[in-house]
């Protein structure tokens, strides 16, 4: 994961965007793991974070507002394992489910998949709307109503 400091924001590589507060409490945060590792002191100025993203093969990029929306094509899917529901984007959902399956070592279903052509978009829509929900990562515990919605988003055309 690469992240790019700007004067007002700090983005991922997927785009999301956090304000300066955030990124700077962020980045004293990882200043302050690195200090707890390397048992020297690290005093906080920009330069220095700066150099130590750099050296971390982090990507920069100075914006003075927020970033442009990513606009992508691709499938928004869920798939449901060990009694949860994943909400993702991929290019290729199957490949990305046996992926899942693979790393995981659980069974893993695909429930549902639609094209979208602002396929992140429409991912963090659906990220929003059940964040009450979410236990890890993409993962959320929905009930069997929640599922048929989304289901019933996708087979509209509404992703």
């Amino acid at each position: 994961m690469s992240y790019r400091l700007g004067r007002q924001f700090l983005i991922d590589d997927f785009g999301y965007a956090v304000g300066r507060t955030e990124a700077i409490e962020f980045a004293i945060e990882i200043l302050n793991r690195y200090k707890d590792i390397s048992g020297g002191e690290i005093e906080v100025h920009n330069i220095e974070l700066d150099q130590y993203f750099a050296r971390k093969n982090a990507s920069f990029e100075v914006r003075d507002s927020a970033p442009e929306p990513k606009v992508r094509g691709g499938y928004v899917y869920l798939m449901f394992s060990n009694g949860l529901y994943k909400i993702g984007i991929s290019s290729d959902p199957m490949r990305r489910r046996k992926e899942i399956e693979r790393a995981s070592g659980r069974p893993v279903q695909m429930i549902a998949y639609t094209w979208a052509r602002d396929a992140w978009s429409r991912e963090r829509t659906l990220h929003n709307h059940f964040s009450g929900f979410r236990r890890e990562g993409e993962w959320f515990a929905l009930d069997q109503e929640q599922v048929d919605s989304i289901v019933e988003w996708f087979e509209e055309g509404e992703a």
